[in-house]
């Protein structure tokens, strides 16, 4: 009996903290039809997203998302790669709006674009008007005194100090709302930090020295990653940094390095940095990255907070993602006919996989030597092209046009993600996977000679002559 109350009161309290949020919304017309996705981050070292909603925009520009919170946390929308935020408390509802694109804003393929978000019926207290308001302000004063700031001048830190003590006077009366009163207190700090003649060390003992660690607190971890990069950049200089990983190769030995800077004293935050050096150096060419990973898997055990291993999870499984071996990641698209086409179904032949856009030139130059390939080896190996063109009038249009690209060809569009999933920073981008799902060459050899000869190797097939575009 006393076993089935805890029980209960574990359920309890779970369904006390666990609390549902609800975003509705209109866009502008420019989102209408696309996928929209809530998402935070797990952690801020990896910055692995943790997803929590995702619908489509509908015709009209409406949409609604609905999720659980246990803690008030900074929520990101995102809809292709236009990107916005806000503040979402457990228990709360929220009307938005999502604005059209800055027209100054620079289209790229893989990077994300800021958008402003407009709230309808706010309420001038709430957390997201506070914060705003305050970022207003914040603004104004580095905007106001724009000079200083560019010239380093020691005239800069008195009025940065005066600021500091006005704004903490003028929003006190809202710190009963503990995520705000962090909200600003690391948003200052941060300021502080622009002050030349505040030493380093009074920033630390102000701020981070005997304070909770706020893993999931957006203001307080981006003061904190901030903070210690004078750190991080001091420790990776060192010729036993690049020991420590290339030779020893173990997370207590680089522990025990970073234990001598007096301000990684806290155990927790040390491990962190330890984590964040780590990941920024695995792929600097003289860091062995298999060594890299030894280290994360080696942190996941032997990390004393749970987050801290969480992170080294997280690390471990984005930097080790893409190695030969290991499982390429899954899809699930729309092909030209409207039919679903998932990366799991085409197990049992090799599939050569590429990211292309009609508007890219080189991609089309190098598509053209895909159909004799097709016609050689498609017996053997599935050819898959995945267009991440955000104008799919346009792909359906170059395609009725070329009817010889027969192959399987999907778009981007119900999960942009996979951009991600890929890393696919520059198109053309090509991949080879084997009938079992893993991955054999990523990056893969661009169609031709090359990457004709490893087809050969694959299928066992005598070459015939020489493959030229069609």
């Amino acid at each position: 009996m006393k076993w089935s109350g805890a029980i209960a009161a574990i359920l309890f309290s779970h369904l006390i903290f666990s609390q549902p949020v609800a975003l509705k919304g209109r866009s502008d017309k420019m989102y209408w039809g696309k996928t929209i996705t809530a998402f935070i981050y797990d952690d801020y070292i990896s910055k692995t997203p943790d997803e929590l909603a995702k619908t489509t925009i509908d015709n009209s520009g409406n949409f609604e998302l609905k999720f659980d919170l246990k803690e008030t946390r900074y929520v990101f929308l995102q809809a292709e790669n236009y990107r916005t935020g806000l503040y979402c408390e457990p228990g709360s509802a929220y009307r938005i709006g999502l604005m059209r694109k800055d027209s100054t804003a620079i289209e790229t393929m893989t990077g994300t674009i800021t958008i402003d978000l407009t709230f309808f019926d706010a309420d001038s207290l709430e957390l997201n008007a506070l914060a705003a308001k305050y970022e207003s302000e914040k603004q104004n004063f580095v905007d106001n005194n724009y000079d200083l700031f560019y010239k380093r001048s020691g005239k800069l830190a008195g009025k940065i100090d005066s600021f500091c003590s006005r704004k903490q006077k003028d929003y006190s009366r809202f710190f009963k709302n503990t995520y705000f009163k962090n909200f600003l207190t690391y948003s200052l700090a941060s300021l502080k930090e622009k002050n030349i003649l505040k030493k380093r060390d009074t920033l630390y003992n102000e701020f981070i020295k005997g304070k909770p660690i706020l893993f999931t607190h957006n203001e307080y971890m981006n003061f904190l990653l901030d903070f210690f990069d004078p750190n991080l950049k001091n420790a990776q200089k060192t010729i036993e940094f690049a020991n420590t990983i290339n030779v020893k190769s173990t997370f207590s030995s680089m522990m025990n390095l970073f234990r001598i800077d007096k301000m990684f004293e806290n155990d927790t935050i040390r491990e962190m940095m330890v984590l964040r050096a780590l990941a920024g150096n695995f792929k600097v060419s003289d860091i062995k990255s298999a060594n890299v990973l030894a280290m994360l898997g080696q942190a996941v055990k032997e990390c004393r907070s749970d987050e801290t291993r969480k992170i080294a999870q997280n690390l471990l499984v984005k930097l080790g993602k893409l190695r030969e071996g290991t499982k390429a990641p899954d899809f699930e698209l729309y092909d030209m006919k409207g039919r679903k086409v998932k990366l799991s179904d085409l197990a049992g032949k090799h599939v050569y996989l590429d990211f292309w856009a009609t508007w890219c030139r080189p991609c089309l130059e190098e598509m053209k030597m895909i159909p004799p390939l097709k016609k050689l080896y498609g017996y053997k190996i599935s050819f898959v092209s995945i267009s991440i063109d955000r104008d799919t009038a346009a792909l359906h249009q170059f395609l009725q046009k070329n009817p010889k690209y027969d192959w399987t060809i999907l778009h981007y569009g119900n999960q942009p993600g996979v951009k991600n999933d890929y890393d696919v920073l520059t198109i053309p981008a090509y991949f080879l996977i084997n009938p079992d799902g893993t991955l054999r060459d990523a990056p893969a050899l661009p169609p031709g000679a090359d990457l004709e000869q490893e087809f050969l190797v694959i299928t066992g097939k005598k070459p015939n002559k020489r493959i030229k575009p069609e």
